[in-house]
């Protein structure tokens, strides 16, 4: 390098520097159309327990009206089935798997589906009662595992599309952020995001909670931002050592 680019790198130089720090944590913005999807849906599973199930069914489909996440349609279908009214018990479990594909119970509520019209066609077949007739035993229940109604669970990052882990990435991705769906038991959570920190926390969804779990991710480091000028461009930028060679030229 020249005496004159070097005097125009040292001392004619213009440096400016600017840091990009973390941006702040922002607050979760209150969603009122989820607060009102949570109403709705405590207020079913209250009543759910009560035995109350067609004000139950009510109040989930309700809920379903404010964020139509698919487990509020199944806990319906739910209180349907304990009103054998299986048709219209049967439409819901359908319309929870088209609105919900990749339902992790997919193939027990099919089995369920198939067990219910089998009991809607037999019903159908069955001759009317005759009046005149000595009473007939009633007719055996339906050999239907228990059922209980979903927890809903609702996970957001900041920024969107970060990845949802259950206790151990080993165990495979649960979806990409927002999701929503049924958690059962007690689980770590862990969201992940190239080019952000991994985030955890723990929780254990009860069936009357409405869970809203929110990640506010920050970057995985400061980053700095260079820029050097000089009047004569085209000079040669080091850091520290002229050994270690120029990293640019100006600017």
């Amino acid at each position: 390098m020249s005496f004159l680019r070097t005097t125009a790198l040292l001392v004619g130089m213009a440096v400016c520097v600017s840091t990009i720090t973390l941006a702040p944590r922002v607050a979760h913005a209150q969603d009122s159309s989820l607060e009102a999807a949570r109403k709705e849906f405590e207020r079913g599973g209250d009543l759910f327990e009560k035995g109350d199930f067609q004000n139950a069914a009510d109040a989930f489909m309700a809920a379903y009206k404010a964020k139509a996440f698919p487990a509020f349609i199944f806990n319906a279908a739910v209180c349907y089935e304990k009103l054998k009214d299986y048709k219209q018990a049967v439409e819901l479990f359908k319309r929870y798997l088209a609105e919900d594909p990749k339902a992790q119970d997919k193939v027990a509520v099919e089995a369920r589906i198939k067990t219910i019209e089998a009991e809607i066609a037999r019903a159908a077949a069955a001759p009317p009662p005759d009046p005149n007739a000595p009473a007939q035993p009633a007719a055996p229940a339906l050999a239907l595992p228990e059922v209980k109604t979903k927890s809903v669970v609702v996970i957001n990052s900041k920024p969107d599309g970060a990845t949802i882990y259950l206790d151990d990435k080993k165990n495979g991705s649960l979806g990409e952020t927002p999701w929503n769906g049924s958690i059962e038991g007690s689980h770590t959570v862990i969201i992940e995001l190239k080019g952000y920190k991994t985030e955890k926390k723990k929780i254990q969804p009860s069936p009357d909670k409405l869970y809203d779990l929110y990640f506010a991710l920050s970057t995985e480091q400061f980053l700095g931002w260079l820029e050097v000028k000089a009047n004569i461009p085209g000079s040669d930028v080091y850091i520290d050592s002229k050994e270690v060679g120029a990293i640019g030229k100006t600017p």
